[in-house]
């Protein structure tokens, strides 16, 4: 069974460049368009091992969500993803309970090489 990941951002262009990434390096990929479609798809799928979501998007925000998430699965792997570097660094995300940040735009080969790193600590 291929390990699955949800990519969370409410710009589709950013979820199809990135489903078409992860589906070549062989995940299975599911999408949503903001964290209460996310918070949502976690509570039903448990097949998600990865979580990629976009801090700033409409309705729940990505931070708002995770906070949430974290409530219930405590053990999902969560990289942040956000244009605006001058307003969140790091450890902010990881005192909102994510466990990585990346900027866009995004460095193909480096959100690879994050997503085989978290993949590879997944029980």
């Amino acid at each position: 069974m291929l390990e699955t990941i949800l990519i969370v951002d409410d710009e589709a262009l950013v979820r199809s460049v990135f489903v078409a990434l992860i589906t070549r390096m062989g995940f299975e990929c599911l999408q949503a368009e903001n964290g209460e479609e996310a918070i949502y798809l976690l509570k039903k799928e448990k097949s998600i091992k990865l979580l990629l979501m976009d801090i700033n998007m409409p309705k729940i925000d990505g931070l708002t969500a995770l906070k949430e998430i974290r409530d219930y699965h405590s053990d999902l792997h969560i990289i942040m993803m956000t244009g605006n570097c001058q307003k969140y660094c790091l450890n902010t995300i990881l005192r909102a309970g994510g466990n990585d940040l990346i900027y866009k735009p995004i460095a193909l080969d480096k959100l690879k090489k994050k997503i085989e790193f978290f993949l590879k600590l997944t029980p």
